[in-house]
């Protein structure tokens, strides 16, 4: 498998407010010792265009599993490596995804 470029996980996600006190949004950051920045950084936008707080809190998740679903996505192309299975294939296709070719 190619090496990956982004931030091992696991990623956390947490609430953090503006300097208003009141603008809500999200921080999604690596499980390092030094901070380094947000990995993601998500407006909370409930009542947006009908959004509601669980659908901001369930995309936040989401996010924060890209690297756990990365690492399955290369279990699964090792398994299929050798087959044209359609998982095999499309976990290929997802990881092509992540790495942008």
């Amino acid at each position: 498998m190619n090496e990956t470029k982004f931030t091992p996980g696991p990623w956390h996600v947490t609430e953090a407010r503006g300097h208003n006190k009141e603008h809500l949004y999200y921080e999604i950051r690596g499980d390092t010792e030094e901070y380094r920045g947000d990995l993601a950084h998500m407006q909370h936008s409930e009542g947006i265009s009908g959004t509601t707080r669980e659908e901001n809190d369930a995309n936040a998740l989401l996010v924060s599993t890209a690297p756990d679903g990365y690492a399955l996505a290369e279990a699964v192309a090792e398994h299929f490596k050798d087959t044209d299975a359609p998982l095999g294939e499309q976990a290929r296709r997802l990881l092509a995804k992540a790495r942008g070719e």
